[in-house]
């Protein structure tokens, strides 16, 4: 059993959700609105973009979705006790990389600790020497001689699983736009492949095959290995990586829903005013495009407004 726990983080982020795909169903029936909309779809670059920030928001709501987990019951009575640990679905689908700690530093892909310890064998003597990972690389006899030849086995395994799962999508978007087209599904395939149709599908089947690729890659190596190795206190830095995602996601909207209405006073005033002080507004946002990091995306929305 799991008791859901809403962060306020997570309210803004479904929250937000929920306002797009609003305006997404809203915009359906506006011809004025759909338009520009079909006009960013055509473009290529805005297409493979689109797909990539799909992904990283799929990992951002993953990771938004806490819970606490039930604790085992220590008594004969019904009463349910839950763990003080917040976790998140994220946590849960990436359990091995969470959990499995090594004692500090490691290198990616190492199979020993980056530093040298005094080790004691049986014997009574000691050596210093770097001592095996407690998971990294653990189901290798030799390292020395193993390492190579397993990498290679899980890197053609996921190019063949990322193989069969990009040949499926294909399928999909050529029936998708078969029926769109009111074609045959070869005709559509075909249609696909020459970059035909007036959404770029191929542009957005080898964005998802790089994504797919990238997403077996990870889940081959990152079973046997610490892909991105290991910090000072032996946590896995791609674990790290992927709840970061989340982190990026929250601030990004936080900053340009701060910044969203300032920009568009400050664009309206710049386009009704004029003269000196237009040219003061243009000298704030080059001054914030500078020095701010959040100073380009929403200063960018004055001159966009204007």
């Amino acid at each position: 059993m799991i008791m859901p726990v809403i962060l306020w983080t997570d309210a803004l982020v479904f929250l937000l959700v929920a306002v797009v795909l609003s305006f997404i169903l809203y915009a359906r029936g506006k011809p004025h609105l759909r338009a520009p909309w079909r006009h960013v779809l055509g473009s290529r670059m805005a297409s493979a973009s689109i797909v990539i920030l799909l992904a990283y928001v799929v990992i951002g709501l993953l990771d938004s979705l806490h819970y606490r987990a039930a604790l085992e019951k220590t008594s004969d009575t019904d009463e349910v006790h839950y763990g003080v640990e917040v976790l998140s679905v994220l946590d849960h689908l990436l359990g091995p990389l969470r959990t499995r700690t090594e004692k500090t530093y490691s290198s990616p892909f190492a199979t020993h600790l980056y530093t040298r310890e005094t080790v004691q064998h049986p014997d009574g003597s000691q050596t210093r020497e770097y001592p095996r990972l407690t998971y990294g690389g653990r189901h290798l006899a030799d390292p020395n001689a193993d390492f190579a030849d397993d990498v290679l086995v899980r890197i053609a395994t996921a190019g063949l699983q990322a193989a069969l799962l990009c040949s499926l999508i294909l399928v999909l978007l050529g029936i998708w736009q078969a029926r769109r087209s009111r074609c045959s599904v070869g005709v559509a395939l075909r249609d696909i492949l020459a970059r035909r149709t007036r959404i770029p599908l191929l542009v957005i089947w080898l964005t998802l095959g790089m994504l797919v690729l990238l997403f077996f890659l990870a889940l081959n190596l990152s079973t046997a290995y610490h892909v991105f190795g290991t910090d000072k206190v032996g946590q896995d830095v791609f674990y790290q990586t992927l709840k970061s995602i989340r982190t990026g996601l929250v601030i990004g909207t936080l900053t340009t829903l701060v910044m969203l209405p300032f920009a568009i006073l400050m664009g309206i005033l710049a386009g009704y005013a004029r003269g000196w002080i237009d040219d003061l507004i243009q000298y704030i946002y080059f001054v914030l495009f500078l020095v701010l990091p959040a100073g380009p995306g929403s200063a960018g929305c004055c001159v966009a407004s204007r």
